[in-house]
């Protein structure tokens, strides 16, 4: 059972709609940002975590979507061979690098950064 320990009521929104009418509809930005939701949720978490980027394509989606829900900052922990590309598209939308993190369970660490929305 998942503890909804970082409540948002839009990504919660798409994921009963999502759940109830079917995914095959979900654009794959959409579907990254829920899927970080609900990863979210599940390490009982209080902070957005994005550990899957969406392909460059499906990036403005994604971003979009978090923009819908209200994601001012979430944690970066992706460690893909695209990280660079995706720093490079972050920071091109006025995203900002303001911290690192690190999360240990007993089991693994989760390491990223702490991105932030610039205020203009």
């Amino acid at each position: 059972m998942t503890t909804n320990t970082y409540p948002n009521a839009h990504l919660a929104g798409l994921l009963a709609h999502f759940n109830a009418q079917g995914w095959q509809h979900c654009d794959r930005g959409t579907c990254s940002a829920v899927r970080a939701y609900v990863q979210t949720n599940d390490l009982g978490l209080g902070t957005l975590v994005v550990r899957d980027m969406p392909f460059p394509g499906d990036l403005p989606a994604f971003m979009e979507t978090l923009a819908e829900a209200g994601v001012t900052e979430f944690l970066l922990c992706e460690q893909s061979t695209a990280l660079m590309e995706n720093l490079h598209f972050l920071m091109a939308g006025g995203w900002q690098i303001i911290g690192t993190y690190e999360w240990q369970d007993r089991l693994s660490a989760l390491l990223g950064l702490r991105v932030r929305k610039g205020v203009a």
